[in-house]
C-alpha cells in the first residue's frame, strides 16, 4: 500500500471578497447538541439532535422524538439515524432508529463490559449502518450491517480495535481509524469489507476519518505528522487525485478536527484547537481560508447571541451551505451555570474561483498540466499556457503553476 507524503496548505487567496453580507443565518437549539444535518428531496431542512431527554429530529421548530439513546449519523431522508441504545439488561449495543420512533438493535459479534456494540453512521438510504463491534471479548472491529447480512466485521487494520464511524451516502465507502500505538485513519470498501485499496493506511499514520463526501472520493478527519504538526493533530482532507492535504487552524489555536464535507469539496466544516488549548467551530473554504464559524456569521449578518460560543461544527449539508453542531451558552446571570446547546447555521454558497493553470480541465494542476506549459516555453502570445499574460511562457508561469498544485477550489 503507498502512503502519500505530500502535504498542501489550503490558503485563503488575498484580496478575496466575501459579498454576500446579510445571506447567512443562525439558530441556537434547545437541545444539547447536533450531530448531523440533511435537506431532503422536498427542501426541508432535517437535524439530528440530541438531549437529555434522548434523541429527536427537528425541524422548523419541532423536536420529533426517536427515542432514548445516543446518535451520530442521518439518512439523506431524515427518515433514519445511526447510534446505540442500551438493551433490556443494560448492555449497550448498536441500533438504527426511525424518525417516526423507535429503534432497531443491529447485534453484536461479542461484548466487552457493559457494551456489545455502538453505533455510528448510516447510509443515505438507511439500509446500511456502520460502527464498532465486539468480537469474542473486548476485540473491537469496525462494523458493516445491512438488511441482508445483518452485521459482519470489518478486515481487522493495525492491531486491533479498529471502529468504523462514517459510511458514504451510496455506502460503498467505510472510514474510521484502526489503533496501532496511537489511532490511524483507515477506510475499507463496503462490498468487500476489506480495506480501503487506495487510501494510504500505514500504521506510521496518526489520526481517524471522520467525515466525506457522498460518493466517499474525498475523506476527512484529522492527521497527525511530524514536520507539520508541532506536537498536535491537524484537520485534513484526502482524495486519490490530491493526496493527503493538510488545512491550517485559525489563527490563534492549535490543531484542529474537520467533521463535515460538502459533495464539491469547496466547504470544509470542524474544530480549530484542543480542549486543553481551547476550540472554537471553523469552516474551511479556498475564498475565506479557515475562519471561526462565529466571527464569519457575524460578518456575513446573521444574529449570533453574544453569549454563545460554537465550538464544534459537525455536520455539513451536501451543499456546503448548512451547517450544525454544539457550543457554549454562558449565563445572563451570575448565579446561573453554562449550558451545552446545539445550532444551526446557513452559509452563502461557495464561490467557484478561477483555475487557469489547469490546462487540461480535469479540475486539478498536477503532472499533466506541466508538460504542456514546458511544451509551449518562449514567446506564446495570447496562449492559454502564458498564465500571467505577458506573451512568454517562462519561469513566471511555472511558479504560478506550482503555487497553484493540487485540486482546484
Amino acid at each position: 500500500m503507498r502512503t502519500i507524503t505530500a502535504t498542501v496548505l489550503f490558503v485563503a487567496l488575498a484580496g478575496a471578497s466575501t459579498g454576500f453580507a446579510g445571506q447567512a443565518s443562525f439558530t441556537l437549539l434547545a437541545t444539547e447538541d447536533a450531530p448531523d444535518v440533511t435537506i431532503d428531496e422536498f427542501g426541508r431542512t432535517l437535524v439530528l439532535t440530541l438531549g437529555a431527554g434522548g434523541v429527536f429530529i427537528y425541524e422548523d421548530g419541532a423536536y420529533n422524538f426517536v427515542g432514548s439513546g445516543d446518535a451520530h449519523g442521518l439518512s439523506a431522508d431524515g427518515s433514519w439515524v445511526g447510534g446505540s441504545i442500551f438493551d433490556t439488561e443494560g448492555v449497550k449495543v448498536a441500533a438504527r432508529g426511525a424518525a417516526s420512533g423507535g429503534w432497531l438493535e443491529l447485534g453484536a459479534l461479542g461484548q466487552c463490559d457493559s457494551s456489545r456494540s455502538s453505533g455510528y453512521d448510516v447510509s443515505a438510504d438507511g439500509s446500511r449502518a456502520v460502527g464498532l463491534t465486539w468480537v469474542g471479548l473486548c476485540n473491537a472491529h469496525g462494523f458493516l450491517w445491512t438488511e441482508e447480512a445483518g452485521m459482519i466485521a470489518l478486515e481487522e487494520q493495525g492491531n486491533r480495535s479498529n471502529r468504523a464511524s462514517v459510511i458514504s451516502a451510496n455506502g460503498e465507502v467505510i472510514a474510521g481509524f484502526a489503533q496501532a500505538s496511537t489511532r490511524t485513519p483507515a477506510a475499507w470498501l463496503a462490498s468487500t469489507g476489506l480495506t480501503h485499496p487506495t487510501y494510504p493506511f500505514s500504521m506510521d499514520a496518526n489520526g481517524e476519518i471522520g467525515a466525506m463526501t457522498s460518493d466517499g472520493s474525498v475523506l476527512a478527519g484529522q492527521y497527525y505528522d511530524d514536520s507539520l504538526s508541532g506536537g498536535y493533530f491537524l484537520p485534513y482532507y484526502w482524495s486519490e487525485q490530491a493526496g493527503i492535504v493538510v488545512l491550517p487552524p485559525v489563527t490563534g489555536y492549535v490543531g484542529g478536527y474537520v467533521l463535515g464535507v460538502s459533495d464539491d469539496a469547496r466547504t470544509f466544516v470542524g474544530i480549530s484547537g484542543t480542549i486543553l488549548t481551547g476550540r472554537t467551530a471553523t469552516v474551511w473554504r479556498q475564498e475565506w481560508g479557515a475562519v471561526d464559524l462565529k466571527e464569519k456569521l457575524i460578518e456575513l449578518g446573521a444574529n449570533v447571541p453574544e453569549n454563545f460560543l460554537p465550538q464544534v461544527a459537525r455536520g455539513l449539508t451536501t451543499d456546503g451551505q448548512t451547517v450544525v453542531g454544539w457550543g457554549i451558552l454562558f449565563p445572563d446571570m451570575p448565579d446561573e451555570q453554562a449550558v451545552f446547546r446545539g445550532f444551526i447555521a446557513t452559509l452563502p454558497p461557495a464561490e467557484i474561483l478561477p483555475c487557469p493553470a489547469d490546462l487540461n480541465g480535469d479540475g486539478a494542476v498536477g503532472f499533466i498540466d506541466l508538460p504542456q506549459l514546458l511544451s509551449a516555453w518562449g514567446p506564446c502570445p495570447g496562449c492559454d499556457e502564458d498564465l500571467d499574460d505577458n506573451d512568454q511562457v517562462g519561469f513566471s508561469d511555472l511558479s504560478i503553476m506550482l503555487n497553484a498544485w493540487g485540486p482546484c477550489p
